[in-house]
């Protein structure tokens, strides 16, 4: 693989095709291919238009994605842009120093789609809807009512949000 692309930029190409660059790739040996493919588009300003099935590549590599489905373009845009429209359910998790129950969260005024609560013992996981609510309202409620010894905040992986596109037939062009 890393033959194929040395041989491929001898002659420093304005745009360079790239079909699954890091497959078969040990972890050191794709971060390697990785950070030439961005070297390479920096230092040549060369254009990198890249197939592939390796959401990590999309990732590090991508400014614009397109998914198609069946040679049908399903989406065109941003990385930022899929992941705040198809990925605005963000979770926080709260550690608790003692078993909790469920937070009294009513006083913001969400349905179940936009606000979600689970427990287990001492770890209290709350599903929201990042355009309608803010993590600090909900840090602020569950705080004042437990003591909090860890949080984190995610954000669905970009495999789920690309997975629900082909699984819905959503066309989110």
């Amino acid at each position: 693989m890393r033959a194929d692309i040395a041989a491929a930029l001898l002659h420093n190409p304005a745009i360079l095709f790239l079909d699954e660059p890091t497959i078969g790739l040990d972890v050191v040996a794709k971060q390697k291919m990785r950070d030439a493919i961005k070297h390479m588009n920096k230092t040549f300003n060369t254009t990198v238009i890249l197939t592939t099935h390796d959401l990590d590549d999309i990732e590090e590599l991508c400014s614009r994605i397109i998914i198609i489905d069946n040679g049908k373009i399903m989406y065109e845009g941003t990385l930022n842009e899929i992941k705040d429209r198809f990925g605005f359910m963000k979770t926080v998790k709260f550690e608790c120093s003692e078993s909790v129950s469920l937070p009294d969260l009513s006083v913001l005024g969400m349905g179940k789609a936009d606000l979600d609560c689970s427990l287990d013992l001492r770890t209290l996981t709350v599903n929201y809807n990042k355009h309608k609510i803010a993590v600090s309202d909900i840090a602020d409620i569950v705080m004042k009512q437990f003591k909090v010894i860890d949080m984190t905040v995610s954000e669905p992986p970009i495999e789920t949000l690309i997975a629900n596109i082909y699984q819905t037939g959503m066309k989110a062009a």
